[in-house]
C-alpha cells in the first residue's frame, strides 16, 4: 500500500512540475497571428502590438523571436485651428460682413502608431485576415519581418498646413479636404456655409465659415521596411494600403493616393525593392468635414457601408451610404484621427484617413 500511495506521489509530483513549466505569456495591447505559409520556416507565429510603442513576435512557447519599437509613437504636435465666419444676404446677393474671427483653438495631440494594417487574399482561398501589421514572405522570401509604416511628419505650429502639404506635395497641391463642389462655397471660399434667420434684420441669411489649420501631421509616403527599420520600397504618394493579395505567386498591393484621389495597384517583384506600378483608378470614396457633420460621397451605385475606427482600430461608426452626397452627425466623436473604410458587402474598398475637429 506504501509503494502505491508512494506511485501517486509521484505522479502527482511529476503532473504539477509539468503543468508548472508551461509557458506564460505576458503581454500588453492585441495579440494576431502570421499564418505559418507568411514565415519562412513554415511555422505560424504569434504577435503583440501596442500602438503607443510597437510590436512582439512569439513563437509557439511563446518565446520572443523579434520585436519593434516604434519611434514614432508617443511624438507630441499641436494643431491650432482659426474659424472666420462672414455673413451673405441671399436675395440681394450682398456680403453684408468681412471675414471675422470668431474662434482660435489649440489642441495638443500624440502620434500613436506608424504601422499600417491590411487585409491578406490568397489565391488559393486558404486564408484571409483584416488584421495583419506583419509577414516574413509576402513581399520577399529572406529572413527579415517586414511591415508596412506610415511617414509621418509634424508640421510646426506656426505654418499653415495648406501651404504645407503643397510644398511638400510631388502634385503641389492641398488634399487635407477634398475640394467643396457648391458654386457658392467656391466662390466665397468657405468650406461650409450655416443658414438662419436674422429677427433684427427680419430676413434669411447665410453665414459662411472657413478654417484656416496650422500645425498638425503630414501623412506622406508608405515604406515596406524590416522591423528594425530597414526601408525596402517606398510607395510614394500613397496615405494607406488596404489589401495584399498573394496571387498565383506573386503579391499584389493596393494602396490610396490622397493626392490624386484614386487607387493603385503594385505588383511586387522577387523581392520588396522590385516594385511597379500596375494600374490608378478613380477612388470611389470622398470625405470632409463640415461644421458638426462629415458629408461622405460615394460614385458606387449600389448601397454601401462606412466603417469608422480611431487609429488603434476600436470601430466608433457603422452606417449605411448610398450613391451620392451622405451627411453623417459626428455627435460624439472626440477630436482625432479616424480610418473611414467603405465596403462593399463585406469588401472593402477603400480606407481613408480623416482629421476630425469635434465643433
Amino acid at each position: 500500500m506504501k509503494k502505491l500511495i508512494t506511485f501517486f506521489c509521484f505522479i502527482a509530483a511529476m503532473y504539477q512540475s509539468s503543468y508548472a513549466q508551461e509557458p506564460v505569456l505576458n503581454f500588453e495591447g492585441e495579440l494576431y497571428f502570421i499564418p505559418a505559409y507568411m514565415t519562412k520556416k513554415g511555422e505560424s507565429l504569434l504577435y503583440s502590438i501596442e500602438y503607443s510603442k510597437g510590436l512582439t513576435i512569439y513563437d509557439g512557447n511563446f518565446n520572443v523571436v523579434e520585436s519593434f519599437n516604434n519611434e514614432v509613437a508617443g511624438t507630441p504636435y499641436q494643431e491650432r485651428d482659426i474659424t472666420y465666419t462672414r455673413i451673405l444676404d441671399p436675395q440681394a446677393n450682398e456680403l453684408l460682413t468681412d471675414w471675422e474671427v470668431t474662434g482660435d483653438n489649440t489642441i495638443d495631440g500624440t502620434i500613436y502608431s506608424s504601422l499600417e494594417s491590411f487585409e491578406v487574399y490568397s489565391d488559393d482561398n486558404n486564408y484571409h485576415s483584416r488584421s495583419i501589421y506583419v509577414s516574413q514572405t509576402l513581399f520577399d522570401n529572406d529572413d527579415d519581418f517586414e511591415c508596412i509604416r506610415q511617414n509621418v511628419e509634424v508640421i510646426p505650429i506656426d505654418v499653415k498646413q495648406s501651404d504645407y502639404i503643397k510644398e511638400h506635395n510631388s502634385n503641389g497641391d492641398s488634399y487635407e479636404y477634398v475640394v467643396v463642389s457648391d458654386p457658392l462655397l467656391e466662390e466665397y471660399g468657405a468650406d461650409y456655409a450655416e443658414h438662419y434667420y436674422d429677427y433684427q434684420k427680419d430676413k434669411n441669411l447665410i453665414r459662411l465659415v472657413k478654417t484656416e489649420r496650422y500645425g498638425g501631421l503630414y501623412y506622406s509616403d508608405l515604406n515596406i521596411t524590416t522591423l528594425d527599420g530597414k526601408v525596402k520600397a517606398t510607395l510614394k504618394g500613397i496615405s494607406s494600403i488596404s489589401e495584399a493579395y498573394y496571387f498565383q505567386g506573386r503579391c499584389y498591393i493596393k494602396g490610396y493616393s490622397s493626392s490624386d484621389n484614386c487607387n493603385v495597384l503594385y505588383l511586387i517583384g522577387s523581392d520588396a525593392s522590385d516594385i511597379q506600378e500596375v494600374s490608378r483608378s478613380k477612388a470611389p470614396l470622398n470625405i470632409r468635414q463640415a461644421g458638426n457633420n462629415l458629408i461622405i460621397e460615394t460614385s458606387i451605385g449600389e448601397q454601401t457601408n462606412i466603417i469608422m475606427s480611431t487609429i488603434d482600430g476600436k470601430v466608433v461608426r457603422t452606417l449605411p451610404v448610398t450613391h451620392g452626397s451622405n451627411i453623417i452627425p459626428m455627435g460624439g466623436l472626440t477630436s482625432g484621427i479616424y480610418n473611414v473604410t467603405l465596403f462593399r458587402r463585406s469588401t472593402p474598398i477603400q480606407t481613408l484617413k480623416i482629421n476630425i475637429k469635434a465643433q
